[in-house]
């Protein structure tokens, strides 16, 4: 892994990002946090973002990836039946005394109702119809919930079921809950809304939206809430308010009365305080690739988006950029290959990510010039990660 460095200067010298603290006097109990801009990516604010906790009804987010993809693929139809089994009533429905939208034992529900019960009211024997209604149990429907994890760079996650219940062996982190909910949000816009649905009745008995967001009248739209033993109250949670989406992942509150008011101090805090700004724009170099073996020694990269960023204008950080790819990459090269990614900091902390691509082509030296390449680097080329 080789990494080069940009130090950018003008307009962007100064920007800034919130890490463990940020407006005089404001205080989170939540022990991880990480509030993220919609649109941009931007890391607004962070604190243990890695801190690995039980994920509890929070790993129903994956449980609705894995429903939603199946769904968009074809695999599953939204009116397709699924039996509410003895299990499923009985470790989530109305005797088990958790969250539930009260299924009927051995009834047969869509699919695009089960998911709305697990969603809407957080129901538990909703989400496990589903698991056995996929794959024949939670256990197999866990390795599917871990592929689609892995698949989508979730990698401080594991799922043991379906629900969240405690159970050993299951964890995840903030910032892989919100790249989840920001995948949801933007791939399935369609069942993105059942996040919103007011209310749900089932079995006579109506039940509104669990999520105490919608009471705040501050523009949500959706996610979970969850509580275990070990981890305290928890929230995935995003607003939209003149047109700027933000989504923001909190664990560990030790009240639940504290969990939407710390949520709602965060994101009036996150649309007042920060400003865009434009880093790179779409398609234009920003640095280069080390070739080996190649007629060239680099391979120009570029960004084939936008490159922007939110700024807090409470403080003042130096903004650089790090392009970090696998290098020296061998030749022959060829163009538009994704080959690494482009990060940009504020004070070391990584504020975004974007993909780099190569520019050009480069063709394949002969055997001198690979010679000289495989000299050069034996000799200088350990060098290079200190540039």
């Amino acid at each position: 892994m080789r990494a080069v460095i940009i130090y950018l200067f003008g307009s962007f010298l100064f920007g800034s990002i919130a890490t463990q603290s940020f407006a005089q006097n404001f205080q989170i109990t939540a022990t991880q946090a990480i509030m993220v801009d919609g649109e941009t990516g931007s890391i607004l604010y962070q604190k243990s973002p890695r801190t690995r906790f039980e994920p509890a009804s929070l790993a129903k987010l994956m449980t609705a990836e894995v429903v939603f993809h199946l769904l968009e693929s074809g695999a599953l139809r939204e009116d397709q039946l699924f039996h509410i089994s003895v299990n499923a009533w009985r470790t989530g429905g109305a005797p088990s005394r958790t969250n539930t939208m009260f299924a009927p034992v051995n009834s047969d529900i869509s699919v695009l109702d089960l998911l709305r019960g697990m969603i809407i009211v957080n129901g538990n024997d909703a989400a496990i119809a589903l698991a056995e209604g996929i794959s024949g149990s939670e256990e197999k429907f866990a390795d599917l919930m871990n592929e689609r994890a892995k698949e989508l760079g979730l990698n401080s996650s594991h799922f043991v079921n379906a629900t969240g219940l405690p159970e050993n062996g299951q964890y995840t982190n903030v910032s892989d809950v919100i790249r989840l909910s920001r995948h949801i949000a933007h791939s399935y816009p369609k069942y993105f809304k059942i996040y919103s649905e007011p209310e749900i009745s089932w079995s006579k008995i109506t039940q509104r939206n669990k999520n105490p967001l919608f009471a705040l009248n501050i523009g949500a739209e959706g996610f979970a809430n969850a509580f275990s033993e070990s981890s305290g109250f928890s929230t995935s949670a995003v607003i939209q308010n003149n047109n700027r989406q933000l989504f923001l992942v909190l664990n560990g509150i030790k009240k639940e009365k504290d969990r939407p008011a710390e949520a709602a101090k965060l994101f009036n805090w996150g649309m007042t305080a920060f400003q865009f700004k434009q880093v790179f724009p779409k398609d234009v170099i920003v640095g280069y690739a080390h070739v080996f073996g190649g007629k060239k020694p680099l391979v120009p990269l570029l960004v084939k988006e936008p490159v922007d960023i939110l700024m807090n204008v409470e403080k003042k950080s130096v903004i650089s950029a790090k392009i970090i790819y696998h290098g020296p990459l061998d030749a022959p090269v060829k163009a538009d290959v994704e080959v690494g990614k482009l990060q940009i900091l504020a004070d070391k902390t990584v504020l975004l990510e974007k993909p780099v691509f190569t520019a050009d082509e480069v063709a394949e030296t002969g055997l001198v010039g690979k010679a000289k390449d495989a000299l050069y680097e034996l000799t200088l080329g350990w060098l290079r990660k200190y540039l």
